[in-house]
C-alpha cells in the first residue's frame, strides 16, 4: 500500500514551521495564481495580428463559420493537417462575437488559465499549495511556452497541453485506487487529443502504459500495472481512428497516403528546412526556457530514485511518474529530425510540477538542519524562490506588452473596408510564381469585400470607383489612374514580394492599431 503525504509536510515558502492546511488559504493562493496568469496572459491579446499558423487556424474557422462545420477547410480545400476541433470552437465563436483576433484567442487564454488551475490543484494534494503555486507560475516565465506558437497564441498548443496534463495527473489519481473517474477522466483526454493533433493521444498513452510498465518492472511495492491503462490506449486508437477512417472515406483513400507523408516523410526524415535541428535541440530549448531552476532536478530526481526502493510515498511516487513523462516525451521527439519548440510544451507543466518537488525537498532538508542555520538557510530559499518568480513574471509581463504587431496586410484591410464599393484583385499565379503567398495575406484579404481571388488585374479599370490589385509585379501599373501603391513586408524570407497598388490613396496612418486589446 502507498502511505498518503502526511498533511503536515513542509513547503518550500512556508517558512521554518510546518503549517497544517487551511482551505480558504489555499482558494486565495489559487486566486493569486489566476490573477497573475491572466494579467500575462490577457495583456494586449489582440493587438497583433495573425500570423503564422494563427492564419491558417483563423482561415479555417472563418470558413467553417461562414459555411459548412465539416469537413475543414482551408482556402476552399479540405484541410488534412490537423483534425477539427480547435478550429472548430473559434468558428463556433465567430459566429456568436463576430470575428477578430482577440475572439479568436480567448479560447487558447482560458485553455491556459484551466491548465494553472489544475496543476494547482493536483500540485497542491501530492507536494502542498506553495509548491503547487511554484509550479503554476514557473511555466510563464518559459518565454517561448508563452509567446512562441504558444499559450496566448489561436493555435492547437494551449489545448494540446491542458488536455494532455490532465490526462497524466489524471492517471496519476487513478493510481491511489480512487475508482474509475479518473480512468474515464484520462481516456476522454486521450481521446480528444486525438481530434486537436495527429496522433497525440495515441502517442500519450503510449507514454503512460510504458512507464506504469516500467514502475510494475522496478518498484517493489508497486503491484501489477493497472488494468485501465489498456482503456486509456483504447480510447484513444478509437478517436483518432474515427477521424481517420471519415477523412479516408472524404478523399477516396488517399488520406492514409497523406498521413505517411505528414508523420514519417516530413516530420520523420524532414522536409522543410527550417524544422531540421539536431538531436540536442530540445535540451538547448528546456534549457532556456528554465535555466537555473533545472537545478531543483538534482533533489527531485532524488525522491524519484526513494520510489523505485519502494519508498511507499505517494509525493515520491508521483515525482517517477512526472520524471519519466518528460523525460519520454523529450527524448521521442527528439528522434525524428524535424523539431519545433511547441512539440514539447506538454512537457513543461509536467517539469514544473517535478522542479517545485524538488524544491519542497531541498527545503526539508534546510529544516533539518542545527537551529543557528536551519531557519536563516530556510528563509532565504524561500525568498531566492519568490524573487525568481517575480522577476520571471515581470519579463513575461513586459514581453505581452511588447507584442503589438500589426502587419502591413491587416492594416491596408482595415483601410480598405472604410471605402465605398472598392474592389481588390489578387493576382495569385503571378505571387504563386514569386514565391509564397503566405497564410497571413491570404487571411486579411480574401475576406475583403470586393475581392476576386485569382484575378490577374487589369491595368485599365471599367469601374470608376476605387479598385485596387495584389501584385509582386508593380511596375506594370505605373501609369494613371494608378496613383496610389504600397510595399507589404516580408516577415518570412520565402514569401512572395507583395505590392498593393490602387486608383485612390489610403491612408494607412489612421488605421495604425486596427484592433486593439486590454492595452495595460
Amino acid at each position: 500500500m502507498v502511505r498518503p503525504a502526511p498533511d503536515l509536510a513542509p513547503d518550500p515558502a512556508a517558512g521554518p514551521v510546518a503549517t497544517r492546511s487551511r482551505p480558504f488559504g489555499t482558494l486565495l493562493l489559487l486566486l493569486l495564481v489566476l490573477s497573475a496568469g491572466a494579467l500575462v496572459l490577457v495583456r494586449n491579446l489582440g493587438t497583433a495580428s495573425f500570423y503564422g499558423d494563427e492564419a491558417i487556424y483563423a482561415q479555417i474557422a472563418h470558413e467553417s463559420a461562414e459555411g459548412d462545420w465539416l469537413p475543414p477547410r482551408f482556402n476552399g480545400h479540405v484541410h488534412l493537417d490537423k483534425p477539427p476541433l480547435r478550429p472548430l470552437v473559434s468558428a463556433a465563436l465567430f459566429r456568436v462575437f463576430g470575428e477578430s483576433e482577440l475572439v479568436a484567442r480567448v479560447p487558447d487564454v482560458l485553455c491556459t488559465l484551466g491548465l494553472l488551475a489544475v496543476v494547482f490543484i493536483q500540485g497542491a494534494r501530492f507536494f502542498g499549495p506553495w509548491c503547487a503555486a511554484l509550479a503554476a507560475l514557473l511555466p510563464l516565465t518559459a518565454g517561448s511556452f508563452v509567446f512562441q506558437h504558444g499559450m496566448r497564441d489561436a493555435v492547437i498548443e494551449a489545448l494540446v497541453v491542458l488536455l494532455s496534463t490532465v490526462m497524466l495527473l489524471s492517471w496519476l489519481r487513478s493510481l491511489e485506487g480512487l475508482g474509475r473517474r479518473w480512468i474515464l477522466v484520462t481516456g476522454v483526454c486521450a481521446a480528444l487529443l486525438g481530434l486537436v493533433k495527429n496522433p497525440l493521444g495515441v502517442v500519450f498513452a503510449a507514454v503512460l502504459v510504458i512507464q506504469t510498465l516500467v514502475e510494475s518492472r522496478l518498484v517493489r511495492r508497486a503491484g501489477r500495472p493497472a488494468a485501465g491503462i489498456g482503456w486509456v490506449l483504447v480510447a484513444a486508437v478509437v478517436a483518432w481512428g474515427s477521424w481517420v477512417a471519415y477523412m479516408q472515406w472524404l478523399t477516396g483513400g488517399g488520406y492514409l497516403s497523406f498521413l505517411y507523408v505528414d508523420l514519417v516523410v516530413r516530420s520523420g526524415r524532414g522536409i522543410d528546412p527550417t524544422h531540421l535541428r539536431s538531436w540536442t535541440f530540445y535540451a538547448r530549448c528546456v534549457l532556456g526556457d528554465f535555466g537555473w531552476w533545472l537545478v531543483l532536478a538534482g533533489p527531485a530526481a532524488w525522491g524519484a530514485l526513494r520510489h523505485l526502493h519502494g519508498s511507499g510515498d505517494e509525493a515520491d511516487r508521483a515525482r517517477f511518474h512526472l520524471a519519466a513523462w518528460c523525460g519520454l516525451i523529450l527524448a521521442g521527439f527528439s528522434i525524428p529530425v524535424s523539431k519545433n519548440p511547441w512539440y514539447i510544451y506538454p512537457a513543461y507543466p509536467a517539469l514544473a510540477l517535478f522542479l517545485a518537488s524538488g524544491a519542497r525537498l531541498a527545503a526539508e532538508a534546510v529544516r533539518r538542519l542545527p537551529r543557528t542555520v536551519g531557519p536563516a538557510l530556510s528563509a532565504a530559499l524561500a525568498a531566492t524562490l519568490a524573487i525568481a518568480v517575480a522577476v520571471g513574471l515581470d519579463g513575461a509581463w513586459r514581453r505581452a506588452g511588447a507584442d503589438t504587431l500589426v502587419l502591413d496586410a491587416d492594416r491596408f484591410a482595415a483601410a480598405y473596408r472604410r471605402l465605398d464599393g472598392a474592389e481588390l484583385d489578387v493576382d495569385l499565379e503571378a505571387l504563386r510564381r514569386a514565391g509564397d503567398f503566405r497564410e497571413w495575406n491570404w487571411y486579411y484579404l480574401s475576406s475583403l469585400p470586393g475581392v476576386r481571388m485569382g484575378s490577374t488585374g487589369d491595368p485599365q479599370p471599367a469601374s470608376a470607383g476605387c479598385h485596387f490589385i495584389a501584385t509582386p509585379e508593380p511596375d506594370a501599373y505605373r501609369r494613371p489612374p494608378w496613383r496610389w501603391r504600397m510595399k507589404v513586408h516580408d516577415i518570412d524570407p520565402r514569401e512572395a514580394p507583395l505590392w498593393i497598388v490602387g486608383t485612390c490613396e489610403v491612408d494607412l496612418l489612421a488605421v495604425e492599431s486596427p484592433h486593439a486589446g486590454p492595452a495595460f
